[in-house]
């Protein structure tokens, strides 16, 4: 059975396909039980009224009413084809079937014509009766069908527009004790105990992103007071940058385990200019580029607002723009704005097509040869969560290219 079909088609066929071989088994029995008459009852009772035709002609012989004997030199033309056999035989004539008995007694045929059975009769109507008899079970297994399934469908139905609800507590109103209720059951149980997995989850990524923001926060309030005292020692100043930035990407890795511990409703969306955020961005990653023959090209082609959150947009753009500074030597690093995409390019080593699979995968990432991290798995889950979706290929010339796909719903052209 086709698993495209609904459940109540597939009912609904179940019921129709018994219903058919049910008829099936009918009518072979009768045809059965039709080939068992002809050969115990008809057949015998027409050779017993041939074989006292044979041994009684004379004007005295009564015949059976229907029936015609023949004798050798008598016998219709269209019938003398017809040989002596041990069994009924049956041919049309002018429309009409007629059962035949041929016999052969001291050298010549005898026959014997039934025109008038009782039997072909009843066989016809018996036939007649199992046709109308099939086609309207038929036709009542459909009816039946769509109306038993309507009390099989509807719970089942009930189930789904609850689910769709968008409860994070299911609770359905099925209280039965059959298999349905069972299932709903197991299903608010398993549902449940997620809820609860997924609170803890919550819970611990909000209470520990906001316990390091504290010190992070110090770390960073800390190394511009350096940064200020030691204008005149560049040696140290180099190292007061690099904690300054890496305290920067962690205050970011932070805010977006924050965020994404949120439920998408949960967050706040405010209409976002995508080109401004690519400009900061950009900003910020120039100086991983010092001493590269790299440029960093934007392509702003038309401006695009977003309906979202800016920081999450944020993270995205620092880790994309990041991660082609880190891994390109030299050549270009394009970012490129367009009405439904952004695309981060650079001419960099790439990826190879084995690690390709790997860059979105967190656990596998951590442990694969990409030089990603976990960067990628976080610009994914945001991704997921903003409800966009995120394409890398690699450009003919080489390297990497990342593609964003704005969500239709959220886009908002200028």
């Amino acid at each position: 059975m086709s698993k495209s079909l609904t459940l109540k088609n597939r009912i609904s066929l179940s019921y129709i396909s018994l219903s058919i071989l049910i008829c099936m088994v009918f009518i072979t029995i009768f045809r059965f039980s039709e080939s068992v008459i002809e050969e115990y009852l008809i057949y015998p009772q027409l050779t017993f009224e041939l074989e006292r035709f044979i041994h009684s002609q004379d004007s005295t012989t009564i015949v059976p009413p229907g029936m015609s004997f023949y004798s050798e030199d008598k016998i219709p033309e269209p019938l003398k084809q017809l040989q002596p056999q041990k069994n009924l035989q049956e041919i049309q004539i002018e429309g009409k079937e007629v059962s035949i008995v041929v016999s052969k007694f001291n050298n010549q045929i005898f026959m014997v014509v039934d025109n008038e059975s009782i039997f072909e009769g009843l066989e016809e109507a018996i036939a007649t009766t199992l046709m109308l008899a099939s086609f309207f079970s038929i036709l009542i297994a459909w009816l039946f069908s769509k109306f038993s399934t309507q009390s099989v469908i509807a719970p089942l139905s009930l189930m789904v527009k609850e689910i769709e609800s968008d409860s994070e507590r299911l609770h359905f109103s099925i209280t039965s004790t059959d298999e349905i209720g069972t299932l709903a059951r197991a299903i608010e149980e398993r549902n449940a105990r997620l809820q609860d997995f997924l609170e803890r989850e919550r819970v611990f990524s909000s209470d520990t992103s906001h316990e390091l923001r504290t010190p992070l926060t110090v770390i960073l309030g800390a190394t511009e007071v350096l940064s200020a005292n030691l204008a005149d020692q560049p040696k140290l100043l180099k190292t007061v940058n690099r904690i300054r930035r890496t305290t920067l990407d962690t205050t970011e890795q932070v805010s977006a385990l924050l965020l994404l511990s949120r439920s998408p409703e949960r967050l706040l969306f405010s209409k976002i200019d995508v080109s401004t955020l690519i400009k900061e961005q950009v900003n910020q990653c120039e100086p991983l580029l010092k001493n590269k023959p790299v440029s960093l090209i934007t392509d702003i082609q038309e401006a695009v607002e977003i309906h979202s959150q800016a920081e999450l947009i944020s993270i995205v753009l620092r880790n994309l723009l990041r991660n082609a500074c880190q891994h390109t030597e030299q050549g270009n690093i394009t970012i490129r704005l367009t009405k439904n995409t952004l695309i981060v390019e650079d001419t960099g080593r790439g990826i190879g097509t084995e690690n390709q699979a790997l860059l979105f995968n967190r656990s596998r990432n951590a442990n694969s040869q990409t030089g990603y991290g976990f960067g990628l798995s976080i610009v994914k889950r945001i991704i997921d969560q903003l409800n966009w979706n995120i394409q890398f290929d690699t450009p003919d010339q080489g390297g990497s290219r990342f593609i964003v796909f704005f969500h239709d719903s959220n886009k908002l052209p200028l």
